[in-house]
């Protein structure tokens, strides 16, 4: 009623824009209607694995990081692909609660200290992966420590409900209060509900399926709007791998098929709308609709995403084809902040310079190619290498986060990224 929502009709994996008679040798680079290729699809949202390793999501973070912002990344129901990141570690809490390393430490033996004990700061001795394991292990630890706390601090004013759902709502309301101590100013969530795959008898366990996720986002919505005063920053997005046939199977139900609806939440969306389009002839003789049912998407993710990139603050063209490495594929076909929202996120901060993540150093091996520039720095341009036998777009942070000698080794490259090269006179 506050128009906080839109749908967004007709969304789904795309290669390159298709119609009836092509869609299938347009999209070689993946198996359509498979829940597993699918849901990978539409976490990492990168079909051609230009950014293998690194979801969608994750990728976002990784820009922000890199332009001073502080962003963080939690689920609540296991590993989430989408936030898989290149720079930064992914929070795992369950939804029933978090954990107190080593709970019953007042009573028993302290497990904590002789762990720190066996696993000391570096001495003289220590190597390369001792340190890197006891680091990680001691901000492990100090990290448990400081959000059990808080979280068993933070107090909700709004009764959610008690399905697996409500629950993961609750902890992420609950995690939103957390972020001053956590030191984040811009967090991605991950929640999940399963059980749609409805190939027989669909009506009755859909109706209390999407009962569960309405009394699930009432209560989240709630408790951010009416409680926290934080609802004009937060975004709600709802994704699945796949739609279901438009025609019934001969047990009631409905198979896997493509293109399908979907909504974003928002106080500060500009909502009330139908985003996208949909088939004007949705029998199996229109152009967009084929056996049994299936619908071809109309807007591909990056429609979608591009817009809700820039909301959270992936500003320029570079870095949002960062996030979204087939962008340009439909550039005709894309939605930007102010086609989705009417105001940015309240408070945006300032972002501080940021502390340089790619060390400067010389290669044992250095690259035979010297730069001719006058001045030595890294293109912040994006450009074509050829990897593992395909032509792929990267740029230099993707040359220094790992095997850096080896990809300034490829043809082009050490003249692209110099400094990341370390070939600078």
């Amino acid at each position: 009623d506050n128009n906080d929502l839109s749908f967004l009709a007709n969304v789904g994996i795309l290669q390159q824009p298709v119609t009836k008679s092509t869609w299938r040798q347009g999209h070689s680079d993946t198996r359509l209607f498979s829940h597993n290729t699918q849901q990978d699809e539409v976490n990492l949202i990168d079909i051609f694995d230009e950014e293998a390793g690194s979801g969608v999501c994750g990728r976002v973070l990784d820009v922000l990081a890199l332009n001073g912002y502080k962003p963080g990344a939690v689920s609540v129901n296991g590993i989430a692909s989408a936030l898989r990141s290149d720079t930064l570690s992914t929070i795992v809490i369950d939804s029933n609660g978090y954990q107190k390393f080593n709970p019953t430490a007042s009573f028993t033996s302290n497990v904590t200290n002789k762990i720190k004990e066996i696993n000391p700061a570096s001495s003289i001795r220590s190597s390369l992966y001792g340190e890197t394991w006891s680091d990680a292990l001691f901000q492990s630890l100090g990290e448990n420590d400081l959000l059990y706390e808080e979280l068993e601090s933070a107090f909700l004013n709004t009764t959610f409900p008690t399905t697996d759902l409500g629950m993961q709502l609750s902890s992420v309301a609950k995690l939103m209060k957390t972020k001053d101590a956590r030191g984040t100013d811009r967090d991605i969530f991950n929640v999940r509900i399963g059980g749609f795959d409805h190939h027989g008898n669909i009506e009755a366990p859909l109706m209390e399926k999407l009962q569960t996720v309405n009394n699930g986002l009432e209560a989240f919505v709630t408790e951010l709007r009416d409680f926290q005063g934080i609802w004009d920053d937060v975004a709600i997005v709802v994704v699945s791998e796949f739609a279901r046939t438009l025609m019934g199977n001969t047990g009631n139900g409905s198979d896997h098929a493509w293109g399908g609806n979907y909504f974003v939440a928002s106080g500060s969306l500009d909502g009330g709308r139908i985003l996208g389009s949909f088939p004007s002839n949705l029998t199996n003789d229109g152009p967009f609709v084929f056996e049994p049912g299936i619908v071809i998407p109309s807007s591909p993710w990056e429609s979608f995403w591009n817009g809700i990139a820039q909301w959270f603050g992936v500003s320029t063209e570079n870095d949002l084809t960062t996030v979204l490495p087939n962008r340009n594929a439909f550039l005709n076909d894309l939605w930007t902040q102010s086609d989705l929202f009417t105001i940015p996120p309240t408070q945006a901060p300032i972002p501080s310079t940021p502390a340089p993540v790619i060390s400067t150093f010389a290669p044992s091996q250095s690259p035979t190619t010297s730069s001719s520039s006058s001045t030595c720095e890294d293109t912040t341009l994006r450009f074509k290498v050829e990897w593992n036998e395909k032509l792929i777009m990267r740029d230099c942070i993707w040359i220094g986060n790992r095997a850096t000698i080896q990809r300034c080794n490829i043809e082009g490259v050490a003249e692209a990224c110099p400094v990341t090269c370390g070939i600078c006179s």
